[in-house]
């Protein structure tokens, strides 16, 4: 909603989305839960992990990273925390063939 409040009103987003204005507006003065902030923080992780590599890596290298730094994540993370902020690994190139 941010990103269109220059071309709609609050009122009138929130009329079409079925919301409250009140009630958005509390939302938005809420913390992020501790879920939302440990994910936070386990993308930061894996971006960080992918950016070391030259955005190489892929899940598999980045979950064992992630294991071998002793943090403990749910499968499929690291794809998500790529996926997410609009990053994939980059595809292998043959150097013999290049």
């Amino acid at each position: 909603m941010k990103a269109h409040r220059a071309m709609f009103t609050l009122a009138a987003m929130c009329r079409v989305l079925g919301l409250s204005t009140s009630g958005y507006n509390d939302w938005l003065k809420r913390p992020l839960s501790v879920r939302a902030q440990r994910d936070n923080a386990l993308k930061d992780k894996i971006m960080e992990i992918w950016n070391e590599s030259g955005g190489i890596y892929g899940y598999p290298r980045i979950h064992a990273a992630l294991r071998a730094a002793g943090e403990p994540e749910a499968r499929g993370t690291p794809d998500a925390g790529a996926g997410h902020r609009g990053r994939d690994a980059q595809a292998f190139q043959d150097r013999h063939n290049a």
